[in-house]
């Protein structure tokens, strides 16, 4: 039988449903049942990226292996799918159901535009694998949809806005201040994207309601506090739900300012949801004085062409209510490109 991809409106059901179960281990203790609810249950957006996660699983077995969570609490989860018809579970222990999420969807396959990075504007594009492990990613993390979940790319030299573009799923907007990439995107002309040239150091951006943002920033403290301050202007925060977003960094390239920028972010209620590393590669460019020295260095060491620059990690980062004026106090427009500030 064909599988059909889960709708958000039934994923909610469920939710709903768990939102008013019993911890399993709790015995319907009343003041334990109150910490469940405010330390330990189950986000919405975390409960529908599980029952992605649930779908994809053969067995509860592999289900609870890929989880980071514990049976306690994914037991109502459990119970709630199958209560809503999603899942059933075989007496060995086997999941069926007749769902997938968009995260099962394939990746479209798409030719990867390429740029030739300007240093003014600190462009190292990644290699098309990333820009597939980016849309898989935010595959992932919006598994269920009725509507379009809209995203903005602060910046976007690696052209990841195209690729996800070919997704109906996704409201894509594009904030770039490379002419060369914002005429190769419009070109396209594609129906689900909005972008907009804009110098991110001068200008604000607009705020379009976005439900999470993405962003390969420069690797200083102050260009990723830029970037990550322009991302949350796009968003809107109302009754103290969390969001999440995405950033990608070199955690070498930034140093013990990457202690700094948490300490900052903290300041501002934001916090790391999860590290995933080497998450992204780049080539080394042309353009760029580090291919000169990869290549002395290659000579002096009697070996091939090196063609790799460096590996960088995924950040995820979330907030309910993000105090903006602490990272515009912080700010030092002048340090945007200062790897040694």
């Amino acid at each position: 039988m064909e599988k059909i991809v889960l709708n958000q409106t039934k994923a909610k059901e469920a939710y709903d449903y768990y939102k008013n179960m019993y911890p399993l281990n709790f015995n319907d203790k009343e003041f334990c049942i109150k910490v469940w609810q405010q330390r330990n249950r189950f986000l919405k957006a975390d409960f529908y990226i599980l029952i992605a996660q649930l779908l994809s699983a053969k067995n509860i077995d592999e289900f609870i292996q890929t989880s980071q969570s514990d049976f306690d609490n994914l037991g109502p989860l459990i119970s709630s799918c199958i209560n809503k018809k999603i899942i059933s579970v075989l007496n060995s222990g086997n999941i069926k159901s007749s769902y997938i999420s968009h995260k099962d969807l394939s990746i479209i396959h798409y030719d990867f535009d390429l740029i030739e990075p300007k240093p003014e504007y600190n462009q190292f594009p990644c290699t098309s694998e990333s820009v597939k492990k980016r849309i898989d990613l935010l595959h992932q993390r919006f598994p269920f949809s009725p509507e379009s979940p809209k995203i903005a790319f602060i910046g976007d030299d690696d052209m990841v806005s195209l690729g996800l573009s070919l997704y109906n799923t996704f409201k894509i907007h594009v904030y770039e201040a490379d002419c060369d990439i914002v005429d190769t995107i419009a070109k396209k002309k594609r129906h689900n994207i909005s972008i907009y040239c804009r110098n991110l150091i001068n200008e604000n951006v607009e705020k379009h309601n976005c439900d999470t943002f993405m962003t390969d920033p420069p690797y200083t403290l102050h260009g990723a506090v830029l970037f990550i301050l322009r991302g949350l202007e796009t968003m809107q925060f109302d009754n103290f739900e969390e969001k999440e977003f995405y950033v990608i960094l070199n955690k070498t390239m930034m140093g013990n300012q990457m202690l700094f920028l948490q300490q900052i972010l903290l300041k501002s209620n934001i916090w790391i949801r999860e590290i995933r590393a080497n998450f992204s590669q780049y080539m080394l460019p042309e353009s760029y004085n580090e291919n000169k020295r990869v290549k002395k260095f290659s000579q002096k060491l009697g070996i091939g062409a090196v063609k790799n620059s460096s590996s960088s990690d995924l950040f995820i980062l979330r907030t309910d209510n993000p105090n903006l004026k602490v990272l515009k106090e912080f700010l030092d427009k002048k340090l945007i490109y200062n790897h040694y500030a």
